[in-house]
């Protein structure tokens, strides 16, 4: 069974990975697209938190890492 069976996610798109460890360790890739003006890693970290918090907290499993990706600017 994989992480998104658990969380109930059938189709995650494109934006995000995840893998399950060898030790039930979670570790999620996401990409983002900030907002122009926005401070990149102010966002960034905010993915981070705010994805660990979620996860851990519907799944009960330990989040190893949470690797945000800025893969763009969105004027808005």
């Amino acid at each position: 069974m994989d992480i998104a069976e658990i969380i109930g996610k059938k189709n995650w798109g494109k934006g995000m990975k995840i893998l399950l460890g060898p030790d039930n360790e979670v570790f999620i890739d996401c990409n983002i697209v900030v907002a122009y003006g926005q401070t990149v890693i102010t966002v960034a970290k905010a993915v981070q938190e705010a994805v660990t918090a979620a996860v851990e907290s519907a799944c009960g499993v330990k989040v190893a890492a949470v690797n945000v990706n800025v893969c763009g600017i969105a004027r808005q």
